[in-house]
This record gives structure tokens, sequence and C-alpha cells, in this order.
């Protein structure tokens, strides 16, 4: 897409620890909440693409729970993804899945392979904030 590539159409933005940051362009402390993060990404509103380095400890409040685990149960769902395995699964998989997921994801027969991803937990609004920052 054309305005993709535009100067300025996709902006990295810095997640950094609250301890010690300091409110600047492009940049979001951790364990912010909905709120406090629309606010300070008000300047990249027209920014089309904000590019996070990852999302783990980013949010610990959020302003309306109900609303986010709707929208959420729409967007966070795996498509189901199958293959054909030239060999039978369980030999063919068994370097990257363990026994248990190859059986679990067991196809329409020993010949095919379906992944079944669970669905993330719903987010708690009383629940303590997790930074979980390590990657």
């Amino acid at each position: 897409q054309p305005q993709l590539r535009a100067s300025g159409a996709v902006v990295d933005v810095g997640l950094e620890p609250r301890p010690g940051w300091t409110r600047k362009a492009g940049s979001l402390p951790l364990g912010t909440s909905a709120a406090e993060a629309r606010e300070l990404l008000k300047p990249l509103a027209a920014t089309p693409v904000l590019r996070l380095p990852h999302a783990r400890g980013l949010l610990c409040s959020i302003d309306d729970a109900a609303a986010f685990n709707s929208l959420a149960d729409r967007l966070l769902r795996i498509p189901t993804w199958c293959a054909k395995c030239f060999q039978p699964c369980s030999k063919e998989l068994a370097g990257w899945l363990p026994a248990e997921e190859i059986r679990r994801g067991g196809g329409w027969d020993k010949m095919s392979y379906c992944m079944k991803v669970d669905v993330p937990p719903k987010f708690d609004a009383g629940g303590a904030c997790s930074l979980n920052v390590q990657p």
C-alpha cells in the first residue's frame, strides 16, 4: 500500500520501565492504563502504523474490561491451520512438537495435522498487574 511507504508512515514506539521513564514522543511506560496510553499516543494519531517491540507488561488497566474482552474474543483467534504430512504426522512432526500436541491436533487421518490453539484468558479488571517483561 503506497501510504505505508511514505516517510513517517511507520513509527517505532519504545517501551520503557516506569521508574526512570521520562515523557517523550514515541515512548510508553510499562504498566500503563489504556487511558494513559491513548493520551500519550495522541501526537501519533495520524500515523498509519505504530510498531511495538512487544506488548508484555504494557497495559495494566483497561477502562472497560467487558468491551475489551468482547473485542478480544473476535480478534485473538488463530484461524484453523492444517497440513498434510508425507509420513505419519506422529513421526514427521516429532522433531518440533511433543507427542501430546501431535495427538491433540490429529486431523482427519494419520497423515494430517490441524493446529489447535487455546483462546487467551479473559482480561481480569480486578487482577494484579504482571509486567512479565522477560522475553
